[in-house]
């Protein structure tokens, strides 16, 4: 809909959908028939202009909204679905101006395109938030980034991270932002190199950026993979960046539980596994778990026996190879 549509709120919207856009079902599945960009008047059904003004769709219009004649087309020319746009006039017009047809042949190919295009976006969106979606599980931030800075689209841990805005944020233009003017130019410079590479103009890979906070917190990770439409699904020049977000006081969870049942681990080795993995010593384990540090060393070389790791290092290195978590 329209500004002057969506002026009238939507309560007034809502009320339409429900009690009215019934009635204008026969005339959409007409201009669905019609060739693109055919008009289709309200009268072409055969109802003088008097009978119409008496319907209770075209009633509520003229009170809420001061509109009588209407006049449609088919927009685009899809198998699978129809496309369509409903020119509404003031009361004090009479009959749909002239000029309407010519201006419509004019604009419907333009208008067209745009609308496929849009869908495109949709879909290609939708997909991105299928695959990005699954890394909010494991605390990373994605956003798909154009070299000029616009943010496209986030996962829900980007979106947490931009919200905060004690780091990083969006601008009003959507454009991504850094507290610090210096950061934000290496930040820019960094995705306009990565957008270079998809290119193939560039092949020098840009180092991960730190990002300090304040008040001593743990800090932001930024790491970035070029990106490329190379099926041009949308169009061939279409670059940007695949933009990494790690907030280090939230950092990505290593899945135990998972890995634990993969290496047959029982509960309270299990339980060890964590500890050790969170770095604690045997000692500072066994008062964790309110038992003796042999008992916990002993658990340690079951785990370790188990794992087939010689040491804490390479059992950490293990249990980060199983992400993402497996079911």
């Amino acid at each position: 809909m329209s500004k002057f549509y969506r002026d009238q709120g939507q309560d007034f919207i809502d009320q339409y959908h429900r009690e009215y856009a019934h009635m204008e079902a026969a005339a959409w599945q007409e201009i669905a028939r019609q060739k693109v960009g055919e008009l289709y008047y309200d009268d072409a059904a055969g109802m003088t202009a008097s009978q119409l003004d008496a319907l209770p769709h075209y009633v509520h219009t003229l009170q809420r909204l001061n509109i009588r004649r209407r006049v449609g087309f088919r927009l685009t020319d899809n198998a699978g679905w129809s496309d369509g746009i409903a020119l509404a006039y003031d009361a004090s017009v009479q009959t749909v101006p002239a000029y309407v047809q010519p201006a419509v042949h004019s604009l419907v190919p333009h208008l067209g395109q745009a609308v496929d295009l849009g869908r495109t976006f949709l879909l290609l969106r939708q997909r991105y938030k299928a695959v990005i979606s699954v890394l909010d599980r494991l605390h990373v931030g994605i956003a798909i980034v154009l070299p000029n800075g616009e943010v496209i689209i986030t996962n829900n841990e980007a979106s947490r991270m931009l919200d905060q805005r004690d780091t990083i944020r969006l601008r009003h233009d959507r454009k991504i932002d850094l507290i610090d003017p210096d950061l934000t130019a290496k930040l820019y410079e960094m995705l306009r190199r990565s957008a270079r590479m998809a290119n193939g103009m560039d092949d020098v890979l840009t180092a991960p950026m730190r990002i300090e906070k304040k008040d001593g917190q743990k800090p932001l990770l930024l790491s970035m993979t070029p990106l490329r439409d190379v099926t041009a699904e949308i169009e061939s020049d279409l670059t940007g960046v695949i933009l990494l977000m790690i907030d280090m006081e939230t950092p990505p969870d290593l899945d135990v539980q998972s890995f634990a049942r993969l290496y047959g681990l029982t509960k309270a080795e299990t339980d060890v596994c964590a500890l050790m993995i969170e770095g604690w010593s045997t000692t500072i384990i066994a008062e964790k778990r309110s038992t003796s540090p042999h008992t916990v060393h002993n658990q340690v070389r079951a785990v370790l026996s188990k794992t087939r790791c010689q040491s804490r290092a390479q059992l950490l290195r293990l249990v980060i190879q199983t992400l993402p978590p497996i079911f």
